[in-house]
């Protein structure tokens, strides 16, 4: 199974790894690099059009490491057409290879599907 943890860790401030080799960053501990998360999905917008070629919509997730609604993460993402299909609070999102950008502010993190 894909989920499995191959070792367990406790603190909420330790990369996690799976068996599928991922290495997953608790939110809390996001730098300006690319990594792996997941997190409770606890709100969403729809995708809407943007002022260019483009559609964005944002998802705000919470880990151990950042468990209220005031500490979720928002991660704006942005494509042409492909994205999160039938998105509910409570699900998990994973993203793998997030590149971090300079211009992640504020608990905002941009990310380009």
């Amino acid at each position: 199974d894909d989920s499995t943890p191959n070792k367990s860790v406790n603190s909420s401030t330790k990369t996690k790894k799976f068996e599928n080799n991922y290495e997953y960053t608790p939110l809390s501990a996001i730098s300006l690099s690319e990594c792996n998360v997941y997190g409770v999905v606890i709100d969403f917008t729809q995708p809407k059009p943007t002022s260019g070629p483009d559609l964005n919509m944002s998802v705000h997730l919470t880990d151990p490491s950042r468990p209220t609604k005031e500490q979720a993460l928002r991660l704006l993402l942005f494509s042409k057409d492909t994205f999160p299909q039938n998105l509910q609070p409570g699900d998990i999102f994973r993203a793998h290879r997030l590149q971090v950008p300079f211009s992640s502010i504020n608990d905002n993190i941009v990310m380009t599907y």
